[in-house]
């Protein structure tokens, strides 16, 4: 693509605190975050030069998804995975930054950080590794950070808002 068109990198956090069902209209608070993103691929469909990423984050990574086209048949894909997909184990950020930097290539890469705020890592590290990635890329890869939850303010907060400030985003 040489520097055309942009990908976006779902960072989606499946630790435990996932699985609460506290998220008015869904089963539990992964099922919101997918649903959050088949809202967005819905935008994106037939989009030109659109590329999506989407990476299941807790003690480690799992890329489930590398740099597809926003089409019809990427968001039954991704609907299948939110239907596997079982929250477990503790969410760390670092590792999930260390992903979106792996996936950013030419093109301007949007990271979008979709959890309820409740990080088990350090949330120094994280933020060292998101500004080691600014510094190396600059404006080319920027994070966003999406809360999911009733705890999704104060301190919880506080760690997402960091993040995306380092990240240049909201």
């Amino acid at each position: 693509a040489g520097g055309t068109g942009f990908h976006i990198v779902f960072l989606v956090d499946n630790s435990r605190s996932m699985a609460m069902g506290d998220v008015a209209g869904a089963k539990n608070r992964s099922h919101a975050v997918f649903g959050a993103i088949d809202a967005f691929l819905e935008l994106l469909v037939g989009m030109p030069g659109v590329l999506v990423s989407l990476v299941l984050c807790n003690d480690s990574t799992q890329e489930q998804v590398v740099r597809a086209p926003a089409d019809a048949a990427l968001r039954k894909l991704i609907a299948g995975i939110r239907d596997r997909t079982v929250p477990r184990f503790g969410g760390k950020y670092a590792p999930a930054l260390v992903a979106l930097r792996g996936l950013a290539k030419d093109e301007v890469t949007i990271g979008v950080l979709l959890s309820d705020g409740r990080p088990g890592d350090n949330k120094a590290a994280s933020e060292e590794v998101m500004r080691k990635i600014r510094k190396e890329l600059g404006a080319r890869c920027m994070l966003h950070t999406i809360s999911f939850g009733p705890e999704a303010s104060g301190a919880n907060a506080q760690c997402l808002q960091s993040l995306a400030r380092i990240g240049g985003g909201t």
